[in-house]
């Protein structure tokens, strides 16, 4: 956006990494900068958030804020506050950030909401669950938001990218599934528009469902393998202090 000329305003949890990011924006393009430190996690930092950019015009909004599990892992193994912090996180912020501009744009009658899903939400996705279903959300909240908003010729579209190389994903290699975020970034709408979307969504689902299933499985007894070590390590620990330790 900055590229295109356009001001941008920052949100999220690290003022060094904003106050970073801001900076190099505003040498690189000369443009105008503003960050907001906000934890998406919680859900009193909207009415902040509001008074922030209340008088600004906002044209476009990019809900790309997101976490996920830390290793794939049953659903009843995942805390109650970790299934908060997702849900906050991930659809919440859309939902709550969405709402804030989107007054503005219809009043101006222009504008773009742009959401980010993952394409995990097109089949079924066990130790996965939480994440891949919030995702099915965005989706649909994307398709319903932008009816109710075309008459006042706002924008909504759901962007649904598959792996990329990037650290919230931990993926460092690309291959013929896998690209770099600069490639996706240019070539995310090829697939939409010359591939029938039937094809792509039925050969990605059936390819990708066993692959990352396997690699998800996989996953799971490593981290729960490495659980039992732990604890194993920490009975033999205790075991070890109970028995050098002097009787009175």
């Amino acid at each position: 956006m900055a590229k295109k000329n356009l001001n941008v305003i920052l949100i999220s949890r690290s003022q060094d990494k904003l106050s970073n990011v801001s900076d190099e924006i505003a040498s690189k393009y000369k443009v105008e900068t503003r960050t907001i430190q906000a934890d998406f996690t919680r859900n009193d930092i909207y009415e902040k958030i509001g008074k922030e950019i209340k008088d600004l015009d906002i044209g476009v909004l990019v809900n790309n804020v997101g976490m996920t599990y830390d290793y794939p892992k049953d659903f009843t193994k995942v805390s109650e506050k970790h299934l908060h912090d997702l849900i906050n996180c991930n659809i919440m912020s859309a939902t709550m950030m969405s709402k804030i501009v989107l007054e503005g744009m219809q009043r101006r009658e222009r504008g773009l909401i742009i959401n980010m899903s993952s394409i995990v939400h097109l089949f079924p996705s066990p130790y996965l669950l939480v994440y891949a279903s919030l995702k099915q959300f965005l989706v649909s909240f994307s398709k319903g938001l932008a009816e109710e908003t075309k008459a006042n010729n706002v924008t909504v579209q759901c962007v649904i990218p598959g792996i990329v190389t990037t650290k919230f994903s931990g993926v460092r290699n690309t291959n013929l599934l896998i690209t770099t975020p600069e490639s996706y970034a240019t070539t995310s709408n090829f697939f939409t528009n010359f591939v029938h979307e039937s094809i792509v969504i039925n050969f990605t689902s059936n390819f990708l469902r066993n692959y990352k299933l396997k690699a998800i499985k996989r996953i799971n007894k490593m981290a729960a393998k490495q659980k039992n070590v732990q604890e194993k390590v920490t009975e033999i620990n205790e075991v070890s202090e109970t028995a050098t330790s002097p009787h009175v």
